[in-house]
């Protein structure tokens, strides 16, 4: 069995069992996202991995350090945008607008339709 065929058969017998564990961590998506990345990381350095006593145990380590740094990353960004706060509200159209506005719809429903999509 050639490595490239080793590391299919273990990324299909591990990825749904891995993917599960992190489920519970940080739901579905964000789990098979780190799961992908850890098992992409994986098989870049194949050679190595492979002889471990346990593959599996390095990806879920990578994976769950994926995920926890993804969930850190997030909680960072509230923090973040609780300190600035909402963005201040934008200020109310000026009359002329507000008149031309209305003005354009006016002149535009009064064309014919072939000259309003020409």
């Amino acid at each position: 069995m050639t490595p490239e065929d080793e590391f299919d058969a273990f990324y299909l017998g591990s990825y749904g069992r891995l993917v599960a564990e992190l489920h519970g961590v940080v739901g579905r998506a964000d789990a098979e996202d780190a799961v992908q990345e850890a098992f992409a990381r994986a098989s870049v350095r194949w050679e190595r991995i492979r002889e471990y006593d346990h593959a599996e145990a390095w990806v879920r380590r990578v994976a769950f350090n994926l995920a926890i740094s993804s969930l850190r990353s997030a909680r960072r960004k509230l923090a973040a945008y609780g300190r600035i706060g909402p963005p201040p509200p934008a200020p109310a159209p000026s009359e002329e607008a507000v008149a031309r506005a209305a003005l354009e719809r006016e002149l535009g429903e009064a064309l014919p339709t072939e000259v309003r999509h020409a």
